[in-house]
């Protein structure tokens, strides 16, 4: 399924709904489309659990690994200012920015399954560390082995993709994704290190993520060019959608 239609007001089992009696546009397998099947993939988990998306995050995930400044929004309306402003360009190229943190201090009417969260670089290291740990941080498991070994797989390769369980990767080791914002972050077994990179742009993509990586490479004396799988952010992979 793609994204028409995306914008369905109300909690997620309504969007479930309206897009369940959708017919596919191919066989599974055989082509790709950028759409929002992780999203409704949160459904399926508030279906088999029987609570709301973001308790069963908070109790499997996010409290078991320490996120404490993880969640769909804001609970203390102390930390809004802690909020990271979004910058854009104008028509002339000028920057300005934009702040619409109040907007995260109400619950969402819809937690969806593959974005809309909240959260620190210092939370999302857990969350990578616990993956590169092949699913456990420290004396906690979250995924077995296995679960881990089946996401970073390339499931696409026969139709030239580079997508894992959730994630872009590379068939040697990396596993990646980004958000729309310029968020990015990666987790490679080969060399045993993880990146997470926080920016908030909107509209333009500076080349801030080849220089994080490049960086990031030449601190644990690794080759970038032997590192350059996917760009989650899409700085410079074009065909991220």
């Amino acid at each position: 399924m793609g994204n028409g239609g995306y914008h369905t007001a109300g909690p997620l089992g309504i969007l479930f709904a309206t897009k369940s009696p959708c017919s596919m546009q191919f066989q599974p397998g055989t082509s790709y489309v950028y759409g929002y099947a992780i999203d409704i993939l949160g459904r399926y988990i508030e279906a088999i659990e029987g609570k709301p998306l973001d308790v069963v995050m908070r109790e499997r995930i996010f409290d078991k690994l320490g996120m404490d400044d993880t969640e769909f929004w804001i609970r203390n309306s102390a930390d809004q200012n802690r909020v990271a402003r979004v910058y854009m360009k104008n028509r002339t190229g000028a920057f300005f920015s934009w702040n619409k943190s109040h907007e995260l201090l109400r619950k969402p009417a819809r937690m969806m399954g593959g974005q809309g969260l909240v959260s620190t670089a210092g939370d999302y290291a857990k969350f990578c560390q616990m993956f590169l740990g092949q699913g456990k941080l420290d004396e906690t498991r979250i995924l077995k082995a296995s679960t881990v070994k089946l996401m970073s797989q390339n499931h696409l390769n026969k139709i030239g993709r580079v997508y894992g369980l959730g994630g872009m990767v590379d068939g040697k080791g990396l596993y990646s994704w980004g958000g729309a914002a310029g968020t990015g972050f990666w987790v490679d077994a080969r060399t045993d290190a993880y990146g997470v990179f926080m920016i908030q742009r909107w509209g333009y993509k500076p080349p801030t993520y080849k220089v994080f990586k490049k960086h990031a490479a030449k601190a644990i004396d690794f080759t970038p060019d032997t590192q350059s799988g996917p760009d989650p952010t899409g700085e410079s992979t074009p065909d991220l959608r």
